[in-house]
């Protein structure tokens, strides 16, 4: 899925929004009713949403004496409406839910402005586990598979020591506590305001955990918590900042063997798909352009291979195209034509079958940025207007036309959506 905050356009990109991301959200059902259903008379197959605010949910909390699950996001954002189509419709999640009391914060209600402030939310959707005080236990990756965030939940309601607590104790612990090893690979540390202030003292623990970790146990685990910590540490260096080259062609090599792997691949595509601009400028040879030209061939072959197999999510899939949106954009990169049929023919038949608002925004969203990333922006615009015209969620979209114009040159036209 996206981070939800990497793109700043398209709200997918890790870094930028959270992206991130990419929260809590209710299933297409839920979203149809009213507060009142939402907040007391929810059916076994819906989340028992709490939505009279957060003073309200924190007073109640206490007198449970019960943690607290709390989602931050908006109805207009594909990242959020992308959530609401998979992890919030998942049996095995609502009922980790049950454990929680779950809060709902529209984002674009003052109340839930405010509590992001004070939560220090980044960009939706955020997902949170807090104790009945308040106290941040956990940001959750709505990146992440459901069968983890539900098994980092289920650990987290009797577990509520925070994030940096957890990771200097598994440091110096003789054993590997797994449920506490989850509880960070699961982390959503790009959504960390303060991590992202000061990252240093973290990726560099979290560089340290990763070599702690045996691969033959602990391969997904350690592929995860690596692609974390270069993530951090890419994104802290400053404008013309290079890595020391034996440090960048050790990560080279890594990244290079995650990325030949189609299960770490599909696991990690948020890193892989909104990463390859950072990777390609900080992996490959300085002022070799036959050497980025390569890194790019490569990165590109790697993320067919992978769009090619079976069983791929269809977000995933579109997740897989960004980077080669993204190398074309910025460095000249000429894609592939089977890879601009693929996008063509799978954009023109999921277009025709997907219905489901939530999922449907999703797809939309994917289809303006490729299309005009790809060079085609009049159908883009295309589609996105037919969108807006149908009533789909036109906030977003509204900006996505705006961006475009921009692009092309026409602020007048940018100014008006």
């Amino acid at each position: 899925m996206f981070d939800f905050s990497r793109l700043s356009q398209f709200g997918h990109k890790r870094k930028q929004v959270l992206k991130i991301l990419f929260g809590v959200i209710l299933s297409a059902l839920t979203a149809c009713k009213s507060q009142k259903e939402l907040s007391g008379s929810a059916t076994p197959a819906e989340i028992h949403w709490n939505k009279q605010g957060m003073d309200a949910a924190l007073k109640l909390s206490l007198e449970l004496n019960k943690p607290l699950f709390v989602y931050w996001g908006a109805d207009w954002c594909p990242p959020c409406n992308e959530v609401k189509s998979t992890l919030f419709r998942e049996k095995q999640f609502i009922e980790a839910t049950r454990d929680y009391l779950a809060v709902y914060l529209d984002g674009d209600t003052e109340d839930a402005q405010k509590w992001g402030e004070k939560l220090k939310a980044y960009g939706y959707p955020t997902l949170m586990l807090l104790t009945p005080q308040g106290r941040e236990i956990l940001r959750l990756s709505p990146y992440n598979s459901s069968e983890d965030i539900v098994a980092t939940m289920n650990f987290a309601k009797n577990q509520w020591d925070p994030v940096g607590q957890v990771l200097d104790e598994l440091l110096i612990s003789d054993s590997i506590d797994k449920g506490r090893l989850k509880s960070l690979v699961n982390y959503s540390w790009s959504q960390d305001k303060d991590i992202k202030e000061n990252p240093k003292p973290f990726l560099d623990k979290l560089f340290k955990l990763e070599s702690k970790l045996d691969s033959a146990n602990y391969a997904a685990e350690k592929a995860t918590l690596f692609l974390t910590a270069l993530d951090l540490k890419l994104g802290s260096k400053k404008e013309g900042e290079l890595l020391p080259d034996p440090e960048r062609q050790t990560y080279r090599k890594r990244v290079e063997i995650l990325l030949a792997d189609k299960n770490t691949l599909g696991a990690n595509m948020v890193f892989f798909a909104y990463s390859g601009d950072e990777y390609l400028q900080f992996l490959t040879t300085a002022d070799d352009d036959r050497d980025r030209k390569a890194w790019m061939n490569f990165y590109a072959e790697q993320l067919r291979v992978f769009r090619n197999s079976k069983g791929v999510s269809r977000n995933n899939y579109y997740s897989s195209f960004y980077p080669l949106a993204g190398f074309s954009k910025k460095q000249g990169y000429i894609v592939d034509e089977a890879d601009r049929r693929a996008l063509q023919s799978s954009l023109n038949s999921d277009l025709r079958v997907v219905k489901d608002t939530h999922e449907r925004v999703t797809l939309v969203n994917h289809a303006g940025y490729l299309l005009n990333a790809f060079g085609n922006p009049e159908e883009a615009k295309e589609i996105l207007k037919s969108e807006i015209k149908a009533g789909l969620k036109p906030y977003y979209f509204m900006s996505s036309l705006g961006y475009i114009a921009k692009e092309e040159g026409q602020n007048k036209e940018a100014l008006k959506w």
